[in-house]
This record gives structure tokens, C-alpha cells and sequence, in this order.
């Protein structure tokens, strides 16, 4: 996909201290005020339009731009960079972007306006600035060209200070040797800038090819994206959204400014061993950037777990779709808000999370009673002790997942009333749990009782087996009173017959 990159920089002319509009990119030029070669060598470019200033402007929508005024090695600039593809500046007219690369090979294009724009393929001072770099629209002569010598204009007639002899001044210098008498005439600034008029501010183009990260092509600008020049991960954003060159990567991973390296490592085209590498970068929000890109091998991240000391970084580690084992040593973590982040990882392992039912932390703890659990961490929660089970208890009471056996354990206990009523809803709780808290002392809890759906068959069963009970009591109480008669006849019977029961 092509983009344009337009730029624009004026400075001051170390000669003269005039300002200079540089005419395009080139390792020269000349001050269109005292006429001076100037040189612009790849490091002055680089310090201005420099990896931040270049990503930034990938990151930004077509049209948008920046305009900046600062120092660099005590030198004073005005330069804007952005988001454009080429246009003619006189007449604002779109170039023909599937026409540049003839355009290039014909040295230009000429506007409907009457303007020849210049056109020329990418050098290696632009590929360096900008990753891509095809074509160069838009410069100026000595923009193109580098240092133009300055050329001799027609003539002007001018009379020698000394002796008032005709001078011929081409503008070739500003000190004229008089043929009559030989004197030394300084030219001034009228004739001077008559022969040499003061130069424009020049907008050139650099126009480059990159491949969106997104296979679907580039993607929609959000609101906050949009707002680039206020936006302090604008450089995260231009990095993330095209696949960058790696030779233009690895000059960027070992960048000064830690916000290029972390941009290095969100770009889709870091490598693996890029990667590695700025994982153990001394600033943290590198370190991060790495984590971001989700490419880190197992062993770096387990090493990350273990001695990483930045929050951020260890926010970013427990945010990716880790492997179980990773998930469970950060389970173990020393930093609570990481196990906070783990209990709620809908991928933790069942081993992490009956691990963190014994942490020591309450947010952790309620944070596992939020989430899906197996039936031993819901049952360990529940048999903490009481410096977390007035926390945990109404949780557990109603978590969707606890096991019968727990909810009706809970009963045995001397809970709170919120706890009570909460398993009275509980739709595990098992029927003799519920009619025990319909038969409470406390009308609220026996009512909610009695509206719970188990409630109606477990009545039923409980009267079914109340009757089975007087059923059986009763059988019983009529088999010893058989029992009893037998007795009593048996025992009238042999005092008969022992005669001790006289008739």
C-alpha cells in the first residue's frame, strides 16, 4: 500500500542566520539569502524526522499532520511531518499514484497548472528515514539536485563606489573587483536579493510502500487514534499498524528514546529473536511492549514471572493467553494484583485455582468467588477460617457452582442471616437443608425457604416420610402390645399351672 509522507522544514542559515527553506531531501543545499552551501547530513535528518516523528505520522489519517518548532545541537527549526499522498502545491492537484514509478523514470510531471513537479526514485538518505521509501515528489533544484552552484543571471549595470565606473554584476559573488580601478565593491542587500530571490517554503513528498498489519488491509482510525498529536501512544499506534521493514526495525530496537524500542517490539514484523532481546530491556514500558506483542518464548515468560519487579509488565504477562503451566506459577506469585488477575482468567487451570482458594488475600478470594470454580477450591473456600468467612460465606452461599454437600455443611454452622437467606435461594441446596430453613424461627427465612422450587417435593417427601414414621411407630407400639398380651398369658398359664394361680 502506498503512502505519502510529506515534510517541510525551514532553519536558520549558519551564515547569514537568515531563514532557509530546505527545498527537498538532500544531503545539501544552498541558502537562498547569502547564497552559502549548507550541508544536511543523514544524522541532521534523523534529528528532526527521527523514528518517533516518522512512526507518529504512519499512525496519524490522510491529510492529518504536525507542525513543530525545537532545537537539535543547538540549531533552531521549524518542521511538520504527516500523512499525505502527493499533490501539486500550487494548484492542490492529487499526483496519479499509479503513475509515479513512470513519472520517476520521465524525472517528473507536468500539472494541469502549467508547475513541472520533480519526481525521482527513493535514495538511500530516504529509505534510511523512512522505511519504504520509493519515490521523491515535490523538491525543489537543490533539494533534488544537493548543493546547485550558483549560476550567473544576465548582467546588471552597477557603478563602482570608488570610481563610479559600469560594474557587470551576474550574482556570482557579492564582491565585485571594479575593471577601471580595481576597488572592491560589496553589493547590497537590494541588488543582492534582486539577483537572488528569497526562496519558499517548500512542502516535498516522500512516498512509501508498506504492507498493513491487518490482512484485511489498514484499519479504521479510532476517535482517540484520529487525535494523534495529543495522543502520547501515538508512536504504539503508527508501529502496531504496518509490517516495517526489519533492517528498519533493528535501527529502531536500538534506538535511544525507549518509546521507539517499544514501539519496535509491538510492530507485527519484530522477530523472534528481536523480541527476546527487548524483553530484558532496562525500561519497563519496552519490557511490556515485548509482553504486548504476544510472541515471547515460554522460557522468557516463565523467567518474567519469576524476576520481574514492574507492575505493568506483570499486568501485561497475566493479560495473554498463557499455558496452564504459566497460570499456575502465577497463581504463586509474590504480587497479589497478578494473582487477582489470574483468579479471573477465564483460561486459569483448575490446579490455580484450588491453589488460590488458600491464598491469603481477601481480593483475591472474592475474585475467585466471581468466576466458574471446581468443587474442592469452592469447598476449601468455605472451610477458611473466620477472618475470611464473613467475606467469602454470602459468596459462597450464592456462587452458582457450590456443591450440595457444601451449601447443606454451611447450615451446620452459625451463620448470619444474608447467608441463611442466601442458601434458602440456593437451587443446589438440598430438600433437607431447605425445610430445615423453612421450619426457622425467623418468618423472612422461612418464607423464602418456602418459595424455593425444591420446596413443594420436599414437603411432600417429609410428610410421605412423617407417615411412614407413625406408620412404623405405630406397627411397632401394636407388636409389643402383642407381645406384651402373649407375656402376661404365658405367664398366667404356668402360675396355673404351678399352681400358685388358684382358680
Amino acid at each position: 500500500m502506498l503512502i505519502g509522507i510529506p515534510l517541510q522544514v525551514t532553519m536558520k542559515c549558519p551564515s547569514c542566520h537568515q531563514p532557509a527553506h530546505v527545498q527537498g531531501l538532500s544531503e545539501a543545499m544552498v541558502c537562498g539569502a547569502c547564497q552559502e552551501n549548507i550541508s544536511l547530513p543523514p544524522s541532521w535528518w534523523l534529528g528532526w524526522f527521527g523514528f518517533a516523528e516518522i512512526i507518529e505520522a504512519l499512525g496519524c489519517s490522510e491529510g492529518e499532520g504536525n507542525r513543530v518548532s525545537g532545537f537539535w545541537q543547538g540549531q533552531e527549526a521549524t518542521y511538520s511531518y504527516g500523512r499525505r499522498m502527493p499533490r501539486c502545491q500550487s494548484c492542490k492537484t492529487d499526483l496519479p499514484a499509479d503513475q509515479l514509478a513512470a513519472m520517476a523514470a520521465a524525472g517528473g510531471w507536468s500539472c494541469s497548472c502549467g508547475k513541472l513537479i520533480r519526481v525521482r526514485d527513493a535514495t538511500a538518505l530516504s529509505e534510511k528515514i523512512v522505511p519504504g521509501a520509493r519515490w521523491l515528489v515535490h523538491e525543489g533544484k537543490t533539494g533534488a539536485d544537493g548543493a546547485e552552484p550558483i549560476q550567473a543571471r544576465e548582467p546588471i549595470m552597477f557603478a563602482c563606489m570608488s570610481c563610479g565606473g559600469g560594474l557587470e554584476v551576474d550574482g556570482t559573488a557579492r564582491t565585485v573587483t571594479c575593471r577601471f580601478c580595481s576597488g572592491s565593491n560589496y553589493l547590497p542587500d537590494g541588488l543582492w536579493l534582486r539577483l537572488h530571490p528569497q526562496q519558499t517554503v517548500q512542502t516535498f513528498f516522500v512516498v512509501c510502500e508498506l504492507t498493513p498489519a491487518d490482512p484485511e488491509g489498514e484499519p479504521e482510525t479510532s476517535p482517540q487514534e484520529t487525535n494523534w498529536m495529543t495522543d502520547d501512544d501515538s508512536v504504539m499506534t503508527g508501529a502496531s499498524r504496518w509490517r516495517l521493514p526489519p533492517a528498519y526495525l533493528a535501527s529502531m530496537a536500538t534506538d535511544e528514546d525507549d518509546e521507539v524500542r517499544a514501539a519496535a517490539a509491538l510492530n507485527p514484523g519484530a522477530s523472534s529473536e528481536m523480541l527476546e532481546r527487548l524483553a530484558q530491556d532496562d525500561e519497563w514500558d519496552v519490557r511490556r511492549a515485548a509482553v504486548q506483542s504476544g510472541r515471547l518464548s515460554e522460557p522468557t515468560l516463565q523467567r518474567l514471572i519469576q524476576e520481574e519487579s514492574d507492575s505493568d509488565v506483570l499486568e501485561a504477562l497475566a493479560a495473554l493467553p498463557l499455558t496452564p503451566a504459566l497460570l499456575i506459577s502465577l497463581a504463586g506469585h509474590r504480587e497479589y494484583g497478578l494473582r487477582v488477575i489470574t483468579a479471573q482468567n477465564p483460561a486459569t487451570p483448575d490446579a490455580a485455582l484450588i491453589t488460590l482458594a488458600a491464598d491469603d488475600d481477601s481480593d483475591v478470594l472474592e475474585a475467585l468467588c466471581a468466576r466458574p470454580l471446581p468443587a474442592e477450591a469452592l469447598k476449601s473456600l468455605s472451610q477458611r477460617d473466620r477472618r475470611h468467612a464473613d467475606r467469602l460465606r454470602p459468596l459462597i452461599a450464592r456462587h452458582a457452582d457450590t456443591p450440595p454437600a457444601v451449601l447443606l455443611g454451611m447450615l451446620d454452622d452459625e451463620i448470619p442471616w444474608a447467608v441463611r437467606r442466601a442458601l434458602a435461594q440456593h437451587p443446589a441446596l438440598p430438600a433437607e437443608g431447605v425445610l430445615r430453613l423453612a421450619l426457622h424461627d425467623d418468618e423472612s427465612i422461612a418464607a423464602t425457604a418456602k418459595a424455593h422450587a425444591a420446596y413443594p417435593e420436599a414437603l411432600k417427601a417429609h410428610r410421605a416420610q412423617r407417615r411412614r414414621r407413625l406408620l412404623i411407630t405405630a406397627g411397632v407400639l401394636l407388636i409389643l402390645g402383642v407381645v406384651a398380651a402373649v407375656v402376661a398369658a404365658v405367664g398366667l398359664l404356668v402360675a396355673y399351672l404351678t399352681g400358685k394361680l388358684p382358680l
